[in-house]
């Protein structure tokens, strides 16, 4: 789907009444979002074993990545730049599970230029091998952090 507003189009064959409650053990508060659409959402809705309550509790995600998520699909704008690094790869990560590749795409921007000081290259670094399972934009940051340190924290005056 290349815009996903069409969705709420009523030909598109998913109902506008779907929420979605996220279950974290340190916080019970509701975080409903509608119209929600990706091919594993489609299958969740609509395949053999679709999910039948109207209220969804998602667990073991981060709030704030679905949230995200939510925002792209319905071509909300999105400040990247000033969001953390976990918070970015929780975005790949919910790209990932829910088959969404231009919001691949779209995260794989602010991380490839994502800002380093002296102080934050080795905790982004630590944090991007907890990832590791995203290969391509795991090497890609750790040579930028590669980078970072051999051209602004070990050069030699």
């Amino acid at each position: 789907v290349k815009n996903w507003s069409q969705v709420l189009d009523p030909a598109f064959g998913i109902p506008t009444d779907v929420a979605f409650n996220m279950m974290e053990e340190d916080d019970n508060e509701d975080n409903r979002q509608e119209y929600i659409v990706s091919p594993v959402f489609k299958t969740m809705f609509f395949g053999l074993v679709k999910e039948t309550r109207e209220v969804v509790p998602i667990r073991g995600m981060n709030k704030e990545a679905f949230k995200l998520m939510i925002d792209y699909i319905y071509q909300k704008e999105i400040c990247w730049e000033e969001r953390s690094i976990t918070l970015l790869l929780e975005v790949v990560n919910m790209a990932e599970m829910y088959d969404l590749g231009g919001l691949m795409e779209e995260v794989k921007k602010p991380l490839a230029k994502f800002p380093l000081t002296p102080e934050t290259v080795v905790p982004v670094a630590s944090t991007v091998q907890v990832f590791s399972q995203f290969e391509d934009i795991s090497n890609q940051l750790l040579d930028h952090c590669a980078t970072f340190l051999a051209t602004q924290v070990l050069t030699t005056k």
